[in-house]
């Protein structure tokens, strides 16, 4: 849940609390990515307490308050690690990161720096889908 202040004039300040639900399909792509022995882990420039929330609710490893450069600098230590490495990003600051990953994507939504920077771009299928 997060909170926006809202004030107007003389009136009194009110709290705007929303949120921002995890795709239905999230959990269960997740695990499903774990069965097939692909770890995800997200890198976020968020704040961290939220994506700690989303990290919770997936299973995951979640850091947030990331800038590009220490995107950039946990792919290069899991590649030095002899991992190979997804980057999914559709973020501005997810150029660097998506350009250093072993192979990246980004949805067709996403801002054009990480468009230009992704080796693939995918439109995701309306509703859940899983392959077994």
């Amino acid at each position: 849940m997060m909170a926006a202040a809202l004030s107007i004039g003389a009136a009194p300040e009110i709290l705007l609390r929303f949120a921002d639900p995890l795709r239905p399909a999230a959990a269960a792509t997740i695990a499903e990515l774990a069965h097939l022995g692909l770890p995800a882990r997200i890198l976020s420039g968020d704040r961290p307490e939220p994506v700690a929330a989303v990290a919770r609710a997936l299973g995951v490893t979640g850091e947030g308050g990331l800038n590009p450069a220490d995107k950039l600098a946990a792919i290069k230590s899991l590649a030095a690690n002899g991992r190979r490495v997804l980057m999914v990003g559709d973020g501005l600051n997810d150029g660097p990161a998506l350009a250093a990953g072993h192979v990246s994507m980004a949805p067709g939504s996403a801002a054009d720096a990480s468009q230009n920077a992704a080796d693939a771009l995918f439109t995701p299928l309306p509703g859940p889908r899983l392959y077994a």
